[in-house]
């Protein structure tokens, strides 16, 4: 074990294999492994900072509240008991973080960040992300596998996600860039944004009042919101349907269009639904306020329900051929296969990476090879020469022998 006084800031210049990384109360810095450091492994610098050379495999102590930077880490990294600043440039396997606030460049196994008190922004997670109990904001510019997020105190942005992501609680503004493969979003008060989602959208939530909800997607979008909710609505199916089992007040209604508001006048929510090849589901989500309260609280009666169901299932007759009704199910079932495959592909993809990944670890942590054998000396080639010229090994022979000797 390796020990001095630490200021504040602890550069690292890397990790060959597995780094944990352990905040504790003392102002010093402990390194803990197998194997023996270099004298020169830790110095410090003029202005205070800790210089740590690369390390092999091991356990970081460091003071709980420093700031830490790492350089690549050729194994996982793990953060516990830590609440200083943590950046990192790339790590080569899983990231598990159970404290602390980290910046990360580039990861290449899995993401995984639970009760957390500060904020995460992370580049690029070429597999998978969990996010789990973040009291801070968190910004995720690119995921190669699959997102999910559940309760994040603040603001929640995810550019880019090659597979499926599931959010749930977010307090703040959830940004989604384009996603390309199903979402589904959950407990929403600060509104969504979600500018191109290439599979499906399910989205469940409370409404608040001027919050936004903005979803743009291929696939079907199912929303399933409160009967008491003051919201205008805009729905665009331009290939598909649009189809409501709450009474909505229409201010317009067309062929792939829809436009309505439910509630009070005030302080509406403003909700904006786009599909480009899908379907628009509209659909009461039933809450224990919602039990106690009569039909006319809710603003229609049940008579104005059932001539709105009327209408739409006169328009659907009047409208649909069975012939197109049917080709219109093939190709939306055509479509969710397409996905779905395209979803599995992904996953093998990323399976695929990740035994590479453990093949590339493993290899690095076996001993090292055998150092290469001395030259053969002129004395030990005297005596094959005399053995050759007296008869007792043949010119074969002799070559075999100096081949062993040089190997």
């Amino acid at each position: 074990m390796t020990e001095l006084q630490s200021q504040t800031h602890i550069h690292l210049d890397g990790c060959q294999g597995d780094l944990v990384l352990k905040g504790w109360d003392s102002s010093e810095v402990s390194i803990q492994g197998q194997e023996t450091l270099a004298k020169d492994a830790i110095r410090q610098t003029e202005d205070g900072e800790i210089h740590l050379a690369q390390l092999p495999e091991c356990t970081l102590y460091v003071p709980r509240q420093a700031t830490v930077s790492i350089g690549p880490v050729t194994g996982s990294l793990t953060v516990e008991s830590f609440e200083g600043k943590v950046e990192v440039s790339d790590v080569y396997g899983d990231v598990h973080l159970k404290s602390g606030n980290i910046r990360a460049q580039r990861v290449h196994g899995d993401f995984k960040a639970n009760k957390l008190a500060e904020s995460i922004e992370l580049d690029t997670a070429l597999s998978d992300v969990s996010l789990r109990d973040v009291a801070g904001d968190v910004v995720l510019r690119q995921a190669g596998g699959d997102v999910r997020a559940r309760r994040i105190d603040g603001a929640l942005r995810i550019d880019a996600a090659q597979g499926d992501v599931r959010v749930r609680s977010v307090a703040g503004l959830l940004e989604l860039g384009h996603i390309a493969g199903d979402a589904v979003l959950k407990g929403l008060p600060g509104g969504v944004t979600a500018r191109q989602v290439d599979g499906e959208v399910v989205l469940k939530t409370d409404l608040s009042p001027e919050a936004r909800y903005s979803v743009r997607a291929r696939g079907d979008i199912v929303l399933k919101v409160p009967w008491q909710v003051s919201a205008s609505f805009v729905f665009e199916a331009p290939e598909g349907e649009i189809h409501s089992t709450i009474p909505l007040t229409l201010e317009e209604e067309a062929a792939g269009r829809l436009v309505g508001t439910l509630g009070d006048t005030a302080q509406r929510a403003e909700v904006h639904m786009h599909t480009t090849e899908g379907n628009i589901t509209l659909k009461p989500h039933i809450t224990l306020e919602d039990s106690s309260v009569t039909p006319e609280e809710w603003g229609f009666t049940a008579e104005a329900f059932a001539k709105m169901v009327q209408s739409q299932v006169a328009d659907s007759l009047g409208t649909s051929d069975v012939t197109e009704f049917v080709q219109h199910k093939m190709e939306r079932a055509l479509r969710q296969a397409e996905r779905a495959f395209k979803r599995q592909q992904r996953r093998s993809e990323r399976r695929a990476k990740k035994v590479r990944r453990w093949r590339l670890s493993h290899q690095q942590k076996q001993a090292p090879p055998y150092p290469p054998a001395e030259p053969v000396t002129d004395e030990e080639r005297l005596t094959i020469l005399k053995m050759l010229a007296a008869g007792t090994i043949t010119a074969e022979e002799a070559d075999k022998l100096l081949e062993a000797l040089e190997s």
